[in-house]
């Protein structure tokens, strides 16, 4: 390769190295301390509540006020609306086996902490890890007419409960403003298992064990700082 070529290859590979680092550095012109994020996808349960709820969709919303570049303090506020899995699903055998159970809806919220896992001085790439406390709602649809062992309190679910979450999501920063991210977070909510009493006579076994409840929802989020 003559003289010329090898310059010329030089040049292009130390200016995609110089637009690398200036990309970079914007991303990071942003000194903004706070952030907030918008997130939305689709949410599982696993164990006792598997039987009873299908996935549904999901939707959440959270701020950080970032006290150091890699560590943030947070709250967080978050929808999951679980389908009721119909008679078929459940088994035929059930003692209301011709009753679909109800829809529910999980309403989090609370607070925790956040860390960037990669320095944000030296790429764009984003690893967050975070963690928390909080409170759960549990509301579901009416009950189905013909409910009696026991007999509902009211004509649907509702209680709150104590819970924790956390999270981890992959993402980019393609401006000092914006990133992407895609992760998972695990909801633990220590529910009692006598107010799920009621549900056990959708399921061909009976009973309502309950004593805690997970969910899993999967998630596309946007980051935006200010």
């Amino acid at each position: 390769m003559s003289k010329t070529k090898w310059l010329a290859v030089v040049m292009v590979v130390a200016g995609m190295g110089l637009t690398s680092s200036a990309t970079r550095a914007r991303a990071q012109d942003n000194n903004s301390n706070i952030s907030v994020d918008v997130r939305g996808g689709y949410s599982f349960t696993v164990a006792d509540g598997k039987k009873l709820w299908k996935p549904g969709p999901n939707l959440g919303i959270g701020a950080a006020y970032w006290f150091n570049p890699r560590m943030a303090v947070r709250i967080d506020g978050e929808g999951e609306f679980l389908k009721g899995r119909t008679a078929a699903d459940i088994g035929s055998n059930g003692p209301i086996a011709a009753f679909d159970a109800p829809n529910m809806q999980l309403y989090h919220y609370g607070a925790g902490l956040e860390w960037m896992a990669l320095d944000p001085a030296n790429t764009m790439w984003r690893v967050d890890l975070k963690v928390g406390l909080g409170r759960t709602h549990m509301k579901s649809g009416d009950y189905p007419s013909g409910l009696s062992n026991p007999t509902p309190s009211g004509t649907n679910f509702s209680h709150t409960y104590w819970s924790g979450y956390g999270g981890l999501t992959i993402g980019y920063q393609f401006s000092p403003n914006v990133a992407f991210s895609l992760g998972s977070e695990v909801n633990y909510i220590l529910t009692r298992s006598e107010d799920f009493r009621v549900f056990g006579q959708f399921l061909p076994q009976g009973g309502a064990m309950f004593d805690d409840l997970w969910s899993f929802p999967m998630q596309g989020q946007f980051t935006f700082r200010f």
